[in-house]
């Protein structure tokens, strides 16, 4: 579940960067460990788009608990895959 959490920030943080909806798809999502997860605690995830092409679209982030400490860590690369 954390990598799906973490790979939908990513997606949001392209949408964001983008300001609009474009289809693409997952080329590489790397998620680092650092820390257990939690029983019964609520995580949230961040992503930032830092570097768009015309094709591609990268991506960093984390995953953290409200307690804000950090969990995991992300790094992903996105391919546009349609017209906007």
């Amino acid at each position: 579940m954390l990598i799906t959490l973490l790979d939908m920030a990513g997606t949001l943080a392209v949408w964001t960067r983008l300001g609009h909806f474009q289809p693409h798809a997952t080329l590489d999502l790397r998620v680092d460990h650092i820390e257990a997860i939690p029983t019964g605690v609520e995580i949230k995830a961040y992503g930032e788009c830092y570097h768009l092409t015309a094709q591609v679209a990268y991506v960093r982030g984390h995953a953290y608990t409200d307690r804000s400490a950090t969990i995991a860590s992300l790094a992903a690369t996105y391919a546009f895959t349609g017209q906007p």
